[in-house]
């Protein structure tokens, strides 16, 4: 007996959809399915957006970042554990757009299993808008995680950006590009 969360395979309408639905967030690359990013440059709401947001780390209220300012305690930490720089990123709200709370969920964890993977830590944390006009999202600030990878990381989530932290200096936006132009 089948239970009622299994799929219907015997039906090739619903076969239809699961092939949509995986296609829906996905682009196929050669080593299979990878979420899509948009190409299109940052626009200048969406870098206003960026830099009207505080960007806290869960149980380190000294490691706030902001765009184009300093965190002194997060390079502090970096310097003490031989680090050059640190990265800000998300699962959530794929490309830009408010996705749904189970599904942004499901990407975090799935963002933070590909960091541990790499040997990293994950420390979680939440983006503000300072006028609210936007609901919090989950990101992770990850120490020693290159510009680069945390880039690569973003487009395999379909983000748009990063925040970039090198020690001793400013948080800067990194836009993610798709693969042609990263």
């Amino acid at each position: 007996m089948r239970s009622s969360s299994s799929p219907n395979t015997s039906n090739p309408g619903h076969k239809g959809l699961i092939r949509r639905r995986l296609r829906a967030p996905f682009a196929f690359g050669p080593d299979g399915p990878r979420p899509a990013c948009d190409p299109r440059p940052l626009s200048a709401a969406l870098i206003a957006a960026y830099r009207a947001t505080t960007y806290g780390v869960d149980g380190r209220p000294d490691w706030t970042l902001r765009v184009d300012a300093p965190c002194p305690a997060l390079s502090a930490r970096l310097a003490a554990a031989g680090l050059t720089e640190a990265v800000c990123l998300t699962g959530w709200n794929r490309r830009g757009w408010r996705t749904a709370a189970v599904t942004n969920v499901n990407a975090q964890m799935l963002l933070v299993a590909r960091i541990r993977a790499m040997g990293l830590v994950a420390h979680p944390g939440w983006g503000r808008a300072d006028a609210g006009d936007w609901p919090p999202e989950r990101h992770v600030l990850v120490p020693g995680l290159s510009r680069h990878d945390g880039r690569a990381l973003a487009r395999d989530f379909g983000q748009r950006a990063v925040l970039w932290f090198p020690a001793g200096g400013v948080a800067t936006i990194l836009p993610v590009i798709g693969p042609q132009g990263a």
